[in-house]
């Protein structure tokens, strides 16, 4: 009787949760760009942890030199070097570059897929969300939502693991944003793959200590013949 009590609260919490939305529906057409798109993409959980990596990467490659500076007998001179510096600032540019044509192409099939450029219409209910692009309409209940992220021009929802509704905030009053913001702060974060920071990041810091030591045993075996 209790685990029957219990689904039964549960649907009960389930069912206000998805009617939770005061006052009449909210609508809005509006034209999405590349950069409505540009400005979520580092607020995206996978891409911030594309970020992350980034700045590990830069980050290893000083510490990589340093240790070339202190094992060689030539010290800072050796590391200052025009070819050590040239080769350092070329990595690094490579890294910054990739992740920033990434959010590029990302902002831009995106948009292009949509045809946002014609028009997208949003509508927000007490059922849930409405989205209506030229061929293709949809609709999410609240209660399938993932999660909802909200930056200084858009709020980026998740109707999916993997993928997102962008809603640039332009397209509606300012009394119309605050009743979303208060909507859309009651979806869970669920989990989402591929989002994961702690794993990888050990992961790759494990090959690069495995790196650096086979690095150091092979120096070691060189100086001594």
């Amino acid at each position: 009787m209790s685990s029957d009590a219990d689904e039964g609260t549960k649907s009960d919490e389930t069912a206000a949760a998805s009617t939770d939305f005061e006052g009449d529906p909210i609508t809005a057409r509006v034209e999405l760009t590349e950069d409505d798109f540009k400005e979520v993409w580092a607020v995206l959980p996978r891409n911030r942890r594309a970020l992350v990596e980034l700045v590990f990467s830069l980050l290893a490659v000083p510490v990589f030199w340093l240790m070339i500076a202190v094992l060689d007998s030539h010290g800072w001179s050796g590391l200052l070097s025009l070819p050590v510096v040239v080769g350092s600032f070329i990595f690094g540019a490579f890294l910054a570059f990739r992740v920033w044509r990434q959010r590029f192409a990302w902002a831009q099939t995106a948009a292009k897929q949509m045809r946002s450029a014609e028009g997208v219409e949003f509508r927000f209910d007490s059922v849930g969300i409405s989205l209506e692009v030229p061929g293709r309409p949809s609709q999410h209940e609240w209660s399938s939502l993932y999660r909802s992220i909200e930056t200084t021009r858009c709020f980026a929802i998740y109707t999916a693991p993997t993928m997102v509704m962008v809603v640039p905030k332009r397209a509606f009053a300012a009394s119309e944003q605050t009743r979303l913001r208060a909507r859309l702060r009651q979806i869970p974060k669920r989990e989402l793959p591929g989002t994961e920071l702690g794993r990888p990041l050990r992961r790759r810091a494990l090959l690069w200590f495995v790196f650096l030591c086979v690095f150091l045993a092979v120096w070691r075996l060189l100086n001594q013949t």
